[in-house]
C-alpha cells in the first residue's frame, strides 16, 4: 500500500468527522456585526442606489417595484437617466418604463424617445393602448410625437 511506504497513517473516523465539520472558507462569511450591516444596508440596496451605466441601471431596475421605479427615477435625475439611456436601453425593461413615463412629466418621455436604438426596442412594445397614450401624451411636441409614431408604427414597405 502506497501510505504504508510513505509512512502516512490512515485516519481515523473520529478525525474524518470533524475534518466533516468544519466549513469552507467560502462558506464561513463575514460575522455579522452592526457595521457590516449597515454597509449592506446603504451600498447594495438598489431603492438607495444611483445608477453608473446601463448595467447597473438594468440590474437595479428589475429589483424594485412599481413605487420605487419612480423614486429610483427622480433620485438618478434626468441628466443622469439620459447618459444612461444613450448607451443603451434593454428592450425588455422599455414598457415597463413608459408605463411609469406615463406618470411623469414629458421631459421622461424625451429620454426614452432618445435612448441608443428606441425605434428598434419600440417594436417590442405589445401594448396598444399605452402606444396611443404615449402618442396623445406628446400632441404639444411634435418633434415628439413623429418620433413616437414612426417607432410604434412604422409603415410599410
Amino acid at each position: 500500500m502506497k501510505c504504508a511506504e510513505d509512512g502516512l497513517v490512515p485516519v481515523s473516523s473520529k478525525e474524518l468527522g470533524e475534518l466533516r465539520r468544519v466549513k469552507p472558507a467560502w462558506r464561513q462569511g463575514i460575522p455579522k456585526t452592526k457595521a457590516t450591516s449597515e454597509i449592506q444596508k446603504s451600498s447594495f440596496g438598489a431603492e438607495n442606489s444611483k445608477a453608473k451605466n446601463a448595467l447597473e441601471f438594468a440590474r437595479d431596475w428589475r429589483r424594485l417595484d412599481d413605487t420605487a421605479k419612480v423614486a429610483y427615477l427622480e433620485r438618478n435625475g434626468l441628466t443622469r437617466i439620459r447618459k444612461i439611456w444613450r448607451q443603451e436601453l434593454d428592450a425588455a425593461q422599455l414598457e415597463d418604463i413608459l408605463k411609469i413615463c406615463l406618470t411623469l412629466n414629458i421631459d421622461w418621455l424625451r429620454a426614452v424617445a432618445d435612448s441608443a436604438r428606441f425605434s428598434l426596442n419600440a417594436a417590442f412594445v405589445d401594448d396598444i393602448h399605452l402606444k396611443h397614450a404615449l402618442i396623445d401624451k406628446a400632441k404639444d411636441d411634435a418633434n415628439l410625437k413623429d418620433t413616437l409614431q414612426t417607432a410604434f408604427f412604422p409603415s410599410s414597405p
